[in-house]
């Protein structure tokens, strides 16, 4: 058996990430190691009344989150899952099938159980933690996020002003259950770039003006895309309609998998006509309401459910804006 004598257990490549973001934060910010090991014990039990009970859950599943560094996709993590990682490669933790095990640190030629080795790799998680690497790579997607806000601010704002009126809709792009398990960071990006692909060439994108593409990670919806489409409203008025053929557009591009949700219709079952809507028509000299939808379409960089992992250079959004006067 594995880890603290629970079944090899499977999870989609957004929940692992998810988890290990979770454990690290939680060996962060709180006390304790994850076994409690003496000399009056058996340290390879690890029995359930040894273990933190704050960790149990993610020790659990500790050879599926390792697994997530193990394949051959370059990628981009956030920082807590270069923490992580840099610090399991460090300590050299091996997977024994049965356990895992690493070299002693006080070169020993001795190897640690289980227990041990993993109370080794929390307590250097909190040391390399305070490192001036990590501090920086922290600092680092606070400013990407701030600059990612201020960025999508400005663009939402010229692309409002751009018609007299201006029709948004928006749409959440998800993947089905039955696809999860499979579905790697990768293959959303394909989809949001064939989904691109199409704006200029498909009829549901005619007068379109500008768009935004998202791609968010959580953990129920796993990975998935918050899309906003802006339309010349003196030419294309039918918020449904235009949700709708996006919505078929994006499980075309999935082949399937996917499936879509309008915030708009969402919005108008909620609260009916009124109210601080952020989808439908906005006229220009509206410029309390287009404000507001440039500052909730720039809050998409300030969202909790950002990526921890993604392809190297790619970027969670992209936007795009149609020279004046093309038809789509």
């Amino acid at each position: 058996m594995h880890s603290t004598n629970y079944p090899q257990l499977i999870l989609s490549q957004s929940e692992a990430a998810i988890k290990i973001d979770d454990f690290v934060q939680e060996i962060l910010y709180s006390p304790g190691l994850a076994y409690k090991v003496d000399s009056n014990s058996n340290s390879n039990s690890n029995s359930d009344e040894e273990i933190n009970p704050r960790l149990k859950h993610y020790v659990r599943y500790l050879r599926v989150m390792v697994d997530v560094f193990n394949g051959w996709t370059d990628y981009d993590f956030s920082e807590h899952l270069e923490l992580f990682n840099d610090t399991r490669l460090e300590i050299r933790l091996e997977d024994l099938d049965s356990h895992f095990t690493c070299p002693a640190p006080d070169d020993s030629f001795r190897f640690l159980s289980e227990a041990e080795c993993i109370n080794l790799l929390v307590e250097r998680i909190r040391e390399n933690s305070r490192s001036i690497r990590y501090l920086r790579r922290k600092r680092d997607r606070a400013y990407e996020s701030r600059m990612q806000t201020r960025d999508l601010g400005e663009y939402v704002s010229g692309v409002m002003s751009r018609y007299a009126r201006t029709l948004v809709v928006r749409v959440n792009l998800y993947y089905r259950g039955a696809s999860k398990p499979w579905l790697r960071v990768e293959d959303v990006f394909a989809a949001r770039s064939r989904l691109a692909g199409r704006i200029g060439r498909d009829e549901v994108f005619e007068h379109l003006s500008g768009y935004v593409l998202r791609i968010e990670q959580a953990d129920r919806q796993g990975f998935h895309i918050h899309a906003a489409f802006f339309f010349n409203a003196s030419e294309v008025q039918n918020e449904a309609y235009r949700a709708k053929k996006i919505g078929e557009l994006w499980i075309k591009v999935t082949h399937g998998k996917g499936y879509w949700h309008d915030s708009g219709r969402a919005w108008l079952s909620k609260h009916g006509r009124g109210g601080q809507r952020t989808t439908g028509v906005f006229k220009r000299t509206d410029t309390d309401a287009c404000f507001r939808v440039a500052r909730y379409m720039s809050y998409l960089a300030k969202t909790s459910q950002y990526l921890r992992i993604k392809p190297e250079n790619g970027r969670a959004y992209s936007t795009g804006q149609l020279p004046r006067g093309r038809g789509f």
